[in-house]
């Protein structure tokens, strides 16, 4: 029987609250989720008066206090409430996916309670960051939404119904009594101890007729076909979240008892849904695979958040094991083979109105139809169903005496039973075999039949007692049927997993629909002679999504009924059963061995029928391939099941029958010779490679290649190229592979036969901020032999886990120098000013003949230029720079870092925030201001109405941005300075004084020629303009210092920028490579450094003789390679006596002699 899990209930709908039934989506639990094939898809303050402000916090140094744990901040220590997942930014982006998986659970609504537009006050309790409050209020701006959380870690900027407060819900609630419309409660798992509490203070502060919704999640993980069984990270996980639970204190799977909790709380209407959440993208429905798919990004973005406090401080289990587990984790939630996923329930409930709480009393009516009425709304007041409020009334006025005695005692056989299961002492005690079963036939047998009988034999119809006791059996059985597919959708809708339906599905592997078909068709099989009666109509009509077009409650046709004895029901369910050939083999279970026939999970156990004992691995199992592995390599037998073409196959071969339709109907005809021509004409490892490089280089998805359309793509150029495509995703990884290592190849060779004598190096280290990973990038950089041009390639991108000191850089290095074999032909290396790089350099120097670390490095020249405009922009006030300028200019650089971390993060309030950023002077200043015209919508728009452009944000990484906003600025003085003057009341402290304009003035100019330089460099930046670029600016520095200062903050940022550029121009010096590219650059030559350094002949000498050196010993006996050599060996007799005069008539016998003392071509001549 349904047990029915929805109240139906009246209401008024003044409340803002529109009570109706709903349906949400088409996944409860009972139904499995449906995977792919293995080859589809890739394997602030209150507002509510002084009792509300009296308990609730506001947000103070205190509340930021957050505990450390690990490296992670969890929140402030003056809750008693200890909660398990950390308040930092990392588990802030977890809690926003979460919101976008269960809003796609939900189909995108952000409750399930039946709402309309009158809803006035609504309740968030632990909002977590606060994004379904927000949500919630953008779709209800009339409604005032409040969100309760232990951390302030909302954002400042909400929608203006909108409110954050800080409280613990585990106290007693400060709201006062009916006071909102819906009390919203969401994913406090592991963070109560006592629901029923929970509940009852939302009921208490919720209007009467208002709701109270809970949505929460099982976050153990099941599945429907036994694919989790055997992975052990996910048995892990399961056990850490049940034994955590009991040292925390509060279970985390406790969404089993919310519907009791919720009519304890005082709440009718209580309905509940339950969802199957699956991990990753494996379903076939499109809907629950995107589902899972952001429900695993939730997870792995922080999986250590969620698992890190319970492993560590609740269970103490190893430390060495928790990564170890980590990784298994991620390695299972990517394998599409894993079908598990999670449960989640949502319940809601009414708090009752004054007229649910009046009811009626039967005591008061007389006439039949009151008595009727009465007796129906007294049912539905306690939550018995209407049937059993009227059951004895019905029964007796309209049934045979007798008959009516029966179905009297047989309900209460049923009732009786049901209640004694209800009871624990009956499952305590000591019971016989027979005693295991005593209640449920009770129930079952001696109830069901006769309970119903009076839906059939009433006495006008059936005035014979003979006929009502002779056809008890089969009218038993019948109504059994019938009820499954009345109660089916029901229970179902309700979570109520195993009800027959359900069952009849799992033991014979079919789908749901199929088992509803079989059951109704067993409903309706023919009956005997002697029950060719007519019933009437259901009571219960079954609806049209069971049924299909049937019209709800026209009577069953007279020549339908059932015939069909228990045993027959039993073996329909086996029909049906997939793996036949492989069922063939199995036996029943040994009930005295204490043998089941399903496990816990409820699949069907495979018992190896050949096998005298269970001692031999996969005797026993649910999984059908282990069971095959086990007949092979034990019996000897080789099962073989016939598998039809899945759905994606099929899918492939109707794209393409129909784009070929035409040309199949005419290969009767077909032209053999055209088609071998087709065949050869196809160049099968350019299509690899172009396929490996498209893959590749646009980062598709490995199930591009089993997609239909790009199969007919290619199909339509070359019909005959079907036996090139590849058909499984599984294939791409080996392409790729052995198209990698091709490409390897020919790079090796290239390298080798590169035009120069070495090959030159960029070895930067980058960090990731989502995967906190760190990666070594080695570039290599050569000139190709077959273009002649100057060619890069990256190496190597290697991931370093944990420490990434000099040292470990460069035993990476020089094992890719190994497996390149480049030993004899590395150059110059080209770094940033990071110190580990001199140590790297230092032992590659140890290996590698002949490399000297100083005069190899060079310097990245973007990378100087930002040192030295973050030295001019944020001079430190705390230090004498003169003493130690860089330990001066890394703190106040730091700290302004930090400064926009907090800010960013609302780790401050807006209020310290724009007084610290004051410190940094007229910048703060403009900062705030830039901050302040993007504090709303509203200011942002007068801002972009009035200026005519918004002002471009600072950052903390790259200067151009404040240079931009500098500009920007200066650009539009004029109305900004409007502007501020219209607002000056509010940004008082911020407001630009002629004094400011001037500053901001210098720095414009000083910044400028950077930025010309920046914007020069770009991508193709050469060596010879590092050195004219530090030329250049050395004469801005001295042009600049010569002019009047706006005041003494320009001078001091002036002076500290000299000492950074002067500390990393003298460190040219160092390398006399950097020389080398102006002395071998057609329009500068000797003569560009005899002009520029002109009043230092001596260094000019030593620079060039420190080049020339270069030339000499790396460079002067370079042979050129073959090819070169056979060209000048081309040349005719006229040419190389010319060659030969032209040589000897110069006084300058040696070639780099020769070239850097000619004259400079000028850029357009010569």
């Amino acid at each position: 029987m349904a047990s029915p899990r929805t109240e139906s209930r009246g209401g008024s709908p003044r409340h803002g609250i529109a009570r109706q039934n709903i349906s949400v989506g088409d996944s409860p639990v009972g139904n499995p989720i449906v995977a792919q094939e293995e080859n589809e898809g890739d394997v602030s303050d209150s507002a509510f008066g002084d009792d509300a402000e009296s308990s609730t916090a506001s947000i103070s140094s205190s509340v930021l206090e957050y505990r450390k744990f690990q490296g992670r901040t969890f929140h402030s220590e003056r809750y008693n409430t200890e909660y398990f997942t950390p308040n930092d930014e990392q588990q802030k982006d977890s809690i926003d996916i979460t919101h976008h998986v269960l809003t796609l659970l939900l189909d995108g609504k952000p409750t399930l309670v039946p709402l309309n537009d009158n809803i006035q006050r609504v309740l968030d309790v632990g909002t977590g960051t606060g994004i379904w409050a927000i949500d919630f209020a953008d779709e209800h701006p009339n409604a005032e939404v409040i969100g309760t959380d232990l951390s302030p870690i909302q954002p400042s900027w909400v929608p203006p119904n909108v409110k954050f407060e800080l409280e613990d819900a585990t106290k007693g609630w400060s709201w006062p009594e009916d006071h909102f419309d819906l009390v919203h409660v969401r994913f406090l798992i592991g963070a109560i101890a006592d629901w029923g509490t929970l509940f009852k203070e939302a009921s208490h502060c919720c209007k009467p007729g208002g709701f109270v919704e809970s949505g929460e999640i099982n976050p153990t993980f099941y599945s429907d076909d036994g694919t989790i069984d055997d992975v052990e990270a996910l048995q892990t996980w399961n056990k850490l979240v049940i034994e955590s639970g009991k040292g925390f204190g509060r279970s985390f799977t406790d969404i089993e008892n919310d519907v009791q909790l919720f009519r304890e709380a005082g709440l009718v209407d209580v309905k509940s849904f339950d969802f199957k959440v699956p991990i990753g993208g494996w379903p076939k429905d499109e809907k629950m695979r995107k589902v899972g798919q952001f429900l695993r990004a939730s997870i792995e973005n922080d999986l250590e958040g969620y698992t890190m406090m319970v492993w560590h401080h609740i269970m103490n289990w190893p430390k060495d094991e928790y990564q170890v587990f980590l990784m298994n984790m991620r390695k299972a939630f990517k394998d599409k083979r894993i079908h598990g996923y999670m449960r989640v329930r949502y319940v809601y409930g009414r708090k009752p109105d004054v007229e649910d709480e009046i009811g009626y009393s039967p005591l008061k009516t007389t006439s039949n139809d009151d008595l009727w009425k009465a007796m129906r709304t007294y049912a539905d007041s306690t939550g018995v169903p209407c049937k059993d409020g009227t059951h004895s009334w019905l029964m007796f006025k309209y049934c045979d005496p007798l008959v009516a005695n029966f179905i009297a005692a047989a309900s209460l056989n049923f009732l009786n039973s049901n209640a004694l299961e209800a009871r624990k002492e009956f499952h305590q005690i000591e019971r016989t075999k027979a005693g295991r079963s005593w209640a449920w036939f009770l129930r079952e047998k001696d109830g069901v039949g006769e309970a119903y009988a009076w839906f059939t034999f009433l006495k006008a119809l059936c005035p014979d007692i003979s006929l009502f006791l002779e056809v008890i059996p089969d009218i038993s059985m019948w109504i059994g049927l019938t009820n499954d597919l009345l109660s089916f959708y029901e229970e179902e809708k309700a979570g109520e997993t195993h009800n027959y339906i359900y069952n009849r599905g799992c033991e014979t592997c079919i789908e749901r629909s199929r088992a509803i078909s079989q059951t109704l068709e067993l409903s309706l099989s023919p009956m005997p002679e002697h029950m060719a009666l007519r019933p009437l109509p259901l009571l219960s009509e079954p609806s049209d999504e069971l049924l299909g077009s049937a019209s709800p409650g026209s009577p069953v046709p007279a020549k339908h009924t059932l015939d069909h004895s228990l045993s027959d029901r039993a073996g329909k369910r086996a029909k049906g059963r997939t793996n036949k050939s492989t069922w063939n083999e199995a036996r029943g279970p040994y009930e005295e061995r204490g043998e089941k026939a399903r496990d816990t999970s409820y699949h069907e156990i495979w018992y190896c029928k050949h096998c005298d004992s269970t001692k031999k691995p996969n005797s026993i199992t649910t999984n059908l391939s282990r069971a095959r592995k086990h007949l092979r390599d034990f019996h000897g037998i080789r099962v073989i099941e016939h598998v039809e073409r899945s759905d994606l196959k099929k899918q492939q071969h109707g794209t393409i029958t129909d784009l070929f339709g035409r040309q199949e109907e005419r290969q009767a005809s077909r032209d053999l010779t055209e088609e071998t021509y087709l065949a050869n004409a196809i160049n099968i490892p350019a299509f690899e490679e172009a396929l490996a490089r498209l893959l590749a280089v646009r980062n598709i998805a490995h199930t591009f290649i089993e997609y239909p359309e790009f199969h007919a793509v290619i199909l339509s150029c070359n019909y005959m190229a079907r036996d090139v495509l590849l058909r499984s995703r599984r294939a791409v990884p080996k392409l790729l592979k052995k198209t990698f290592a091709q490409h390897k190849q020919r790079l090796v060779k290239k390298l080798h036969n590169s035009l120069s004598s070495m090959v030159h190096f960029t070895i930067d280290m980058w960090t990731s901020s989502e995967q906190k990973a760190t990666y070594q990038a080695i570039v290599v950089h050569f000139v190709d032999a077959e273009t002649r041009g100057v060619a890069q390639a990256l190496l190597s991108l290697r991931e370093f886990k944990g420490s990434h000191n000099g040292k470990l850089q460069a035993k990476a290095f020089l094992e890719v120098v190994e497996e390149y074999d480049l030993r004899g032909k590395v150059g110059y290396f080209t770094m940033d000013n990071h110190d580990a790089n001199d140590t790297m350099l230092d032992d590659i120097a140890k290996e590698i003949d002949g490399l000297d670390p100083v005069a190899r490095r060079l310097r990245c020249s973007g990378h100087i230029m930002n040192l030295i405009v973050q030295a001019f922009l944020f001079q430190s006030k705390a230090k004498k720079i003169q003493e130690d300028e860089r330990e001066g200019i890394d703190e106040a650089y730091e700290r302004l870092c930090r400064l926009s971390e907090r800010e960013e993060g609302g780790i401050i309030t807006k209020a310290q925030a724009t007084e610290e950023w004051r410190e940094f002077s007229v910048l703060g200043k403009l900062h705030n201001l830039c901050i302040y015209s993007r504090s709303s919508t509203s200011i942002y728009n007068d801002f972009k109405a009035e200026i005519g452009r918004a002002l471009p944000r600072d950052n903390d990484t790259r200067w151009n941005s404040w240079f931009r906003l500098i500009d920007v600025a200066i650009e539009n003085r004029a109305k900004f300075m409007d502007w501020i003057q219209e607002n000056h009341a509010k940004i008082e402290k911020d407001a630009l004084d002629h004094n400011d304009w001037n500053e901001l003035g210098d720095i414009h100019a000083f910044l400028q020629v950077f930025h010309q330089i920046s914007v020069r460099q770009g991508r193709e930046n050469t060596l010879d303009e590092v050195l004219s670029h530090m030329d250049f600016l050395h004469h801005h520095f001295t042009r600049t210092k010569n002019r009047a200062f706006s005041g003494p903050r320009f001078y001091a940022r002036f002076h500290v920028a000299w000492l950074k550029f002067e500390k990393y121009y003298q460190l040219t010096e160092q390398a006399p490579v950097y020389v080398a590219g102006i002395l071998l650059h057609p329009a500068l030559r000797k003569s560009y450094l005899s002009e520029q350094w002109k009043r230092n002949p001596a260094w000019v000498s030593n620079v060039v003789k420190a080049v020339r050196k270069i030339w000499s010993t790396d460079y002067k006996s370079y042979q050129l390679p073959d090819e070169q050599q056979e060209k000048e060996q081309e040349l005719d007799e006229f040419d190389r006596w010319r060659q030969k005069v032209y040589s000897t008539a110069s006084e300058v016998k040696d070639e780099f002699d020769r070239f850097i003392y000619a004259g400079p071509l000028l850029p357009g001549l010569g």
